[in-house]
């Protein structure tokens, strides 16, 4: 049971926070006998219900007045059952509370009963008895959007300006008249307790403020009070007028009343506002990898300016590993560390952290005498442009790699990141190929053991053009690309490591072309026939598209998703099919969904696998994770497990059926004991499916 301390004045939290109630367990007095405060008649009428459209925890009282003209606070009782004991919640007083006949409870267990009383004490201290029980059980009837939204509200008494902050960036702002310098609004930081339509001021009878958002003792954000009926005169907004708490327009309090959710902070300062440093917010997308691997190869990596790093490792074995990682620096020296990671888990790298690489490019090398699986995380501020990228490893160099998209034009800034992990120096050529068919050629060398960077912007002929890129080494490397754009006002970056092989089939679990987002299919040919690429598009709920394309010879394929008919506001997955003409297949998506906007790119899956693991996943803060499941098979059900792995806590398991032809996502914030950890995944399906896995954030700076 939980309680409030005895305070010296009246006034008591009209709602209090979890923490509050904690320590208030140590003050909180048991319910008074019957026969005490004789004379004293109890309150009147109490009811007791679930408050609607929130988010659940909290209980709604009302009480009518004890017909007793001196009470100078009413104390609210709380219980687990109907015989107590009731132990005290918290009192309102009747010289300084605003709404000293109700009591919003906070802080409480969704799905249990809770049982109330409340008892009247007058101004010589005598208590009445209890009223009799009422009881109620919150439940929430609001549930979370399709991301997390970081929400507060400041105050500025200095500008009397209320600012809604939504993401990191203002999102609307309202002039307001906080308290008089008699009642003057105290600064510090609070959080909404709690939403009342209409808040009758039974301190000043025939006063109501509408829309009231309860912030601390006594305190409100509100509309213009009424009196009477009748709005008082608004005149005064921008100024002080109040009696301490924050007064709205009529017509603009709505606005703020539903836009602000229960919990959100509310910071009152005294001085001019600041508008907080832009955050980082984009999104990702990964295709999971088939099977661990005892090495793994990254060729891009930088921690220098506003750029931050992750080496993510997954060890879905039941045994223990010890991971030998070599960070390559690019004037070919090494710095190597060991890190255990325990079986069934993920472990992560914070890169900039690792002594000698806090301001540096980075290529990595990953050794594990148990398989495993990797991926790296970057979240940056590139330029303006802030977002994050995210791309699984490379299990060995080759001497051959394949990128289908590529674009220079516009404000896009295309780069080829290629890491040498030999002990001799690599030759290698490119050879880009745009959409007419031209291909223009460029070399470059990298050193043994290093890492070496082509800026594709500048490379003569392709100052402004989409083109798909073919590498041929003397030596095996690995090469990843990554771009960083503002794309019609989505402002992020993207990053893949290249395909070693063509394919005549490739599969995108992920796909969307609703709400702002821009879906694109990017197919390289690079042979020297042309080709046809048969496009079949699996809308989820069942409906499939079929189309042809041609593709010219030694040329890259662009495809608007969002321009197909009958996709312009869908979720899809898709199948490409080159017949007998090997080819190579990405996906590239932008968007700005939320307050979240950026861009993210994925290889296709040259075929379906029973098997797919994952080693990042985040759902803490306000980070939002997605496990996408195709199932390309015209006939069969898949029924897939979903295994997640926090650090040392070994697998849960949740099971999942995807139709034959239709793609699943799961919301991994949703499930039980996952809303908010680090996770590795892995996917294991008696049919096999396509899985990739969708991370959208937004970090506050």
């Amino acid at each position: 049971m939980r309680g409030t301390p005895l305070r010296t004045r009246c006034r008591a939290l009209a709602a209090l926070s979890v923490a509050a109630l904690a320590v208030a367990l140590l003050y909180a007095p048991v319910l008074p006998a019957a026969a005490a405060g004789e004379g004293v008649r109890p309150p009147q009428d109490l009811r007791a219900w679930d408050r609607p459209d929130d988010a659940g925890g909290m209980v709604e009282l009302a009480w009518s007045p004890s017909p007793d003209p001196d009470i100078l606070y009413y104390q609210v009782y709380r219980a687990d059952s109907q015989e107590g004991p009731f132990l005290l919640a918290g009192r309102h007083c009747t010289e300084s509370e605003v709404n000293f006949l109700g009591w919003i409870d906070v802080g409480l267990e969704d799905g249990h009963e809770y049982f109330y009383r409340v008892t009247a004490v007058s101004r010589d201290g005598r208590e009445s008895a209890p009223s009799a029980a009422v009881a109620a059980t919150p439940s929430a009837q609001v549930f979370r959007q399709a991301f997390k939204t970081s929400k507060s509200i400041t105050i500025s008494l200095a500008e009397q300006r209320l600012y809604c902050i939504e993401n990191g960036r203002v999102a609307m702002v309202f002039r307001c008249s906080t308290g008089r310098p008699s009642d003057a609004t105290p600064p510090g930081t609070y959080s909404i307790l709690y939403h009342v339509y209409e808040m009758p001021i039974a301190r000043y009878p025939g006063t109501v403020c509408y829309y009231w958002m309860g912030f601390a003792p006594d305190y409100g954000i509100h509309g213009w009070p009424t009196y009477n009926g009748s709005t008082g005169d608004t005149s005064a907004i921008g100024s002080p007028a109040s009696h301490g708490c924050v007064r709205l327009l009529p017509d603009e309090a709505p606005t703020v009343y539903y836009w602000a959710p229960d919990g959100i902070p509310v910071n009152i300062v005294e001085g001019p506002f600041v508008p907080p440093t832009p955050p980082i917010d984009g999104g990702t997308v990964s295709l999971g990898a088939t099977a661990p691997s005892t090495d793994w190869f990254f060729a891009e990596g930088y921690t220098a300016e506003e750029f931050d790093e992750y080496l993510l490792i997954l060890n879905p074995s039941d045994q223990p590993t010890e991971v030998e990682v070599d960070y390559l620096l690019p004037d070919s020296r090494g710095i190597s560390h060991s890190y255990g990671v325990a079986p069934r888990s993920r472990f992560t790298v914070h890169v900039d952290e690792v002594p000698g690489l806090e301001a540096t490019e980075v290529s990595v090398r990953l050794h594990s005498p148990v398989p495993v699986m990797a991926e790296r995380a970057m979240y940056f501020d590139y330029h303006g442009r802030q977002d994050g990228h995210d791309s699984l490893g490379a299990t060995a160099p080759s001497t051959q790699w394949y990128f289908a998209e590529g674009y220079t034009a516009e404000d896009f800034d295309e780069y080829i990141c290629l890491l040498n992990p030999q002990d001799a120096e690599a030759t290698v050529q490119a050879f880009f190929q745009t959409e007419a068919g031209q291909v223009i050629e460029h070399a470059k060398k990298v050193p043994a053991r290093s890492r070496q960077t082509v800026h594709v912007d500048e490379v003569p002929g392709l100052e402004a053009c989409a083109s798909s890129a073919y590498l041929v080494s003397d030596l095996p490397v690995v090469a990843e690309r990554a771009m960083y754009f503002d794309y019609h006002g989505c402002k992020g970056g993207h990053c893949t490591v290249g395909s070693t092989a063509l394919s005549t089939g490739w599969e995108l679990a992920e796909g969307y072309t609703g709400g702002s987002f821009d879906q694109y299919v990017l197919i390289q040919n690079p042979g020297t026939n042309p080709a046809r690429a048969a496009v079949s598009i699996f809308k989820e709920g069942g409906e499939t598209l079929e189309l042809q394309y041609d593709l010219l010879p030694l040329s890259r394929f662009t495809l608007h998703v969002d321009e197909v008919p009958g996709c312009e506001n869908a979720a899809l997955s898709m199948k490409i099919d080159g017949g007998v003409t090997p080819l190579l297949v990405e996906r590239a998506m932008y968007f700005n969904q939320e307050g979240r906007d950026g861009g993210h790119v994925g290889m296709g899956a040259p075929g379906p696998s029973t098997d797919w693991y994952f080693a990042e996943g985040y759902t803490a803060q306000s980070f939002d994770s997605f496990i996408l499941l195709e199932n390309p098979h015209p006939v069969l059900v898949a029924h897939v497990d979903l295994a997640l792995m926090p650090p040392g806590l070994g697998a849960s398991h949740f099971a999942f059926t995807v139709p034959p032809r239709s793609r699943v996502t799961v919301p991994v914030d949703d499930l039980d004991g996952f809303s908010s950890i680090e996770f590795s995944a892995q996917v294991s399906s008696d049919v096999p499916v396509v899985a990739e896995r969708a991370v959208y954030f937004c970090i506050l700076r």
